[in-house]
């Protein structure tokens, strides 16, 4: 984390000397009235809000120093429930959702709400956030942390907010989904740089997924570069394959600086020397490919291959004019269809190259066909010639059956959008599942009829 900027700090003592000389304090701490305290709360918090937003946007490596000084007294307890619930979501998990380390900020903020003198008022707006933050915390950890508190009303509020019931990993995983998704329009992510190799296994994934979001939003990206151009010359990570990867990643997806992508560049020619090292990018990208989060598209590919020296006669160059001419041309195109069979002939097929080339091209249908409304079926018909093509080429039974997915979703919502069966859409489209579909092998004549079959309404008694 990086130290608050000056400015930062010079606005929260003005912010925090508004609020210790305001009526509305006055009045509360006089009359204690839970109505009082939510006036205070809508008149100091939406300043807050705004200087939180500012951090986020533009210094997004300060925003946990900078959530630790409203932790001083004089801001009353205002705002922590908010950055309870970004410390929360901060915290990496791993597939069982859990934390992958305990979260320290996420504490601190809890500690600091539950000794506040303000936490009855307080706590009415943290209840769903500490149950998930608990949820997705160890057991030794929360009995460690209700052990800490003398405030017997303290550890029966908090130690109400257990539930047994996420002992089970899919209620896990359900109340981390839908807490999550209140945070959607949120600015919250943040990120250490590591500076050796223990920092660097502990912040590698979470640092990806930074790099990703950053790239993604409208986000003023000026003060990473210069932290950024210190860890790709950090000679204390210097041969390590993480650093190595989150080196590639900055030039995917952050490469808005030319001096930043030089350095990255040039990483990356000593890297590829090793042809083991080309291997683990093969394996770097497939792992891009297939994870919905790293949000994987054209732009990173095109990123790498404006930079890089493709000039070098190795498989990492080979990849990447491909790449070139697929996301210049467009996978549909005649050249493109051919040059993509030739490079698939050279490899064989189950290869981490050939892996990452049929990667492009299901991401590039799924997306298409995805993205398709009702009323375009048509255009999915005039795919169908350009993925026999690629199913031959490909020959792979895992490709095949991810186009079928996408396919079989898209005419699902068909079906769905025109109900009349004497209807021409209805009927183009049942005409065309019917051929197209058992000639690819998506369906057979009995599943289409299964497809297409009117369901009886049952009758009520």
């Amino acid at each position: 984390m990086k130290e608050l900027s000056q400015s930062y700090i010079d606005r929260l003592e003005e912010i925090k000397e508004e609020i210790q000389s305001s009526e509305l304090l006055s009045k509360f701490l006089e009359e204690e009235e839970e109505e009082i305290f939510k006036e205070f709360q809508l008149k100091y918090e939406p300043l807050l809000d705004e200087l939180h937003k500012e951090v986020a946007q533009n210094h997004p490596l300060q925003l946990e120093v900078f959530e630790e000084r409203l932790l001083d007294d004089g801001f009353e307890g205002l705002y922590l429930p908010r950055i309870l619930g970004y410390a929360v979501m901060r915290g990496l998990i791993n597939e069982e959702y859990k934390y992958v380390r305990p979260q320290a900020h996420f504490q601190n903020i809890l500690v600091k709400i539950c000794n506040s003198a303000n936490f009855e008022n307080i706590k009415t707006r943290t209840g769903q956030t500490i149950q998930v933050g608990f949820a997705l915390s160890s057991n030794i950890w929360i009995t460690n942390l209700l052990a800490s508190f003398n405030n017997k009303r303290v550890v029966a509020y908090l130690d109400s907010l257990r539930s047994l019931k996420f002992r089970d990993i899919r209620d896990r995983r359900t109340a981390y989904t839908r807490y999550k998704k209140q945070f959607s329009n949120y600015n919250y992510l943040s990120a250490s740089i590591p500076d050796n190799s223990s920092e660097l296994s502990m912040f590698s994934k979470g640092l990806q997924n930074f790099f990703v979001y950053r790239s993604k939003n409208s986000d003023n990206n000026s003060s990473l570069i210069d932290p950024l151009k210190e860890f790709v010359v950090n000679t204390n990570l210097k041969g390590d394959k993480a650093h190595s990867e989150l080196v590639l990643i900055i030039l995917m997806y952050l490469n808005s600086d030319a001096d930043l992508n030089k350095l990255c560049a040039d990483h990356f020619s000593e890297f590829r020397k090793n042809e083991d090292n080309q291997q683990h990018l093969f394996e770097l990208l497939n792992r891009i490919q297939t994870d919905p989060g790293m949000e994987y598209s054209a732009k990173e590919d095109l990123s790498i291959s404006s930079t890089i020296d493709l000039s070098v006669d190795d498989e990492v160059s080979r990849y990447f004019t491909l790449m070139k001419e697929i996301h210049s041309k467009g996978y549909v195109h005649e050249d493109v269809t051919e040059q993509v069979k030739t490079y698939y002939d050279q490899h064989l097929g189950l290869s981490l190259e050939n892996k990452c080339l049929r990667n492009v091209i299901r991401n590039y249908m799924s997306a298409f066909i995805g993205n398709l409304e009702e009323t375009e079926y048509t255009a999915m018909f005039d795919l169908q010639k350009t993925m026999v093509s690629y199913m031959n080429i490909f020959s792979n039974e895992q490709f095949n059956q991810d186009v079928k997915g996408a396919c079989m979703s898209y005419v699902k919502k068909l079906i769905k959008y025109y109900p009349d069966k004497r209807g021409r859409d209805y009927q183009d489209i049942k005409k065309f599942v019917s051929t197209s579909f058992v000639d690819m092998g998506f369906l057979s004549e009995k599943e289409v009829v299964e497809l297409f079959k009117t369901r009886r309404k049952k009758k009520t008694a």
